[in-house]
């Protein structure tokens, strides 16, 4: 997201994921954008992992690139430059040139703009003539996330202004190599509706800290998580309650009840919408919190639970016991 001119935002197919993941995290971009100066002593979060992802995703990217020069023939696959001044034109010259692949092709409509990894050349009608082009995306994970097809949708629909259709199909390259293909139109008049809110978020758009999106009923906050941490604790958040729903801090909400020390003290029994175990549950498990509060050690209760399972369905402790813990890694072939 960022601001070419004084009066006209350009967002990204990043931006609209960012929007659907964290309504929080994308009205903190904006914020950034539109008034810097109330981010003094804000920081973002730094994430060593994020660019050892950043760097190993562009080694995937340029796998495939090679693969396809050595499949189809160097000839037949066209690189965009990178030169921000000539990327737009350079990619409608590929695309009416019908490159078999082109890499890094630069999209734009309305207020839409982004690279998609590569663009694949297919028969069919379009306004191209007799081919027309469908995105691919590379990414390290080992299964598809939701977010790679919203990425995709907006390239597809921003590849119709250019070719006259959506295309039947997308498809995701996955960090072990597998190319899973998706059909489009299952899944992109979720994507539209996406958009649509948020434009209409970027339309209504306050600066007013007043204005920023419920961090409770959300669990990722981006590159703000430190911030929004601090802000959750402060104001005494009821997502502070170990375990407790979004869903379940919207009831609680909806009756007046706003923070982890009114759910503690409150008289209410009965919440409409959540179970009366479960509410009790969520108290205890609150007043425990509250009562730990700037101690050295938390207090604890030890629940009854003999159903075999979980903790009770272990073993007597013995002086033989012998801890392993096993730690995962995001870019190893089966996690470990």
């Amino acid at each position: 997201m960022f601001k070419p001119t004084p009066n006209t935002y350009l967002f990204s197919p990043s931006d609209l994921v960012l929007f659907e993941r964290s309504p929080f995290a994308s009205w903190m971009a904006r914020l950034e954008i539109d008034k810097p100066e109330q981010l003094i002593g804000i920081k973002k979060d730094q994430d060593a992992m994020m660019s050892l992802l950043a760097v190993k995703g562009l080694q995937h990217e340029d796998h495939y690139l090679e693969k396809f020069k050595i499949d189809l023939g160097a000839e037949n696959v066209c690189v965009i430059t990178t030169d921000k001044k000539l990327r737009a034109a350079d990619t409608l010259k590929a695309i009416h040139a019908g490159y078999q692949v082109i890499f890094q092709a630069y999209l734009e409509r309305e207020n839409f703009a982004g690279s998609a990894d590569f663009l694949i050349r297919k028969e069919g009608t379009s306004s191209l003539g007799n081919y027309y082009y469908e995105a691919w995306d590379t990414k390290l994970s080992q299964s598809t996330k939701t977010y790679f097809i919203i990425q995709l949708c907006c390239y597809s629909w921003m590849l119709e202004a250019v070719q006259g259709k959506v295309p039947e199909h997308t498809v995701v390259v996955l960090g072990n190599r597998e190319e899973k293909t998706y059909p489009l139109p299952a899944y992109y008049y979720y994507f539209l509706n996406l958009k649509t809110k948020f434009l209409r978020a970027q339309d209504v758009f306050q600066s007013d800290w007043a204005m920023m999106p419920d961090l409770a009923l959300r669990r990722d906050y981006g590159v703000w998580g430190t911030f929004a941490k601090d802000a959750l604790k402060k104001s005494d958040s009821l997502a502070l309650i170990a375990d407790i729903r979004p869903s379940q801090i919207k009831k609680i909400q909806e009756i007046g009840i706003a923070t982890l020390s009114e759910l503690v003290s409150t008289e209410h029994t009965n919440i409409k919408g959540i179970a009366v175990e479960t509410l009790n549950k969520l108290k205890a498990q609150a007043a425990i919190q509250l009562a730990s509060r700037d101690q050295d050690k938390p207090f604890f209760t030890v629940l009854n639970d003999n159903d075999g399972k979980g903790l009770s369905g272990l073993p007597p402790k013995s002086t033989l016991d012998i801890y392993f813990d096993i730690e995962g890694h995001p870019i190893i072939v089966g996690g470990l």
